[in-house]
């Protein structure tokens, strides 16, 4: 089979899940490059590289950890999905906002 990459179009419904994984891949696997640009996520490459490996027969359970973070992320205020881009190579942060998100969700249940 000769090298190279062949185009596999393929179309899915406006409601997929898939296209909201993409646009949630984008934005969570986001990476500065060498030169400052911000680059998205390749969610394309991610999906090729699952398929080929079911295809292949082989464990998926490294791609899984990605899906399970989108299935999180679902549940998600878009508050709480902006603070994690902006903070998301600082822990201590994301903990600590966390922490007093619990407390008013608690507040908010006595009232």
């Amino acid at each position: 089979m000769p090298a190279g990459k062949k185009d596999l179009g393929l179309k899915v419904k406006a409601e997929s899940n898939i296209l909201k994984f993409a646009s949630w891949y984008k934005d969570a696997k986001s990476y500065k490059s060498k030169e400052g640009r911000t680059m998205t996520g390749k969610y394309k490459d991610f999906l090729v590289d699952v398929l080929e490996k079911l295809a292949d027969g082989k464990s998926i359970a490294d791609a899984k950890k990605d899906f399970d973070e989108f299935q999180e992320s679902k549940n998600k205020t878009e508050n709480d999905l902006i603070f994690e881009r902006i903070h998301k190579n600082d822990p201590d942060k994301l903990k600590t906002y966390y922490e007093f998100m619990k407390q008013i969700d608690k507040e908010k249940k006595k009232s």
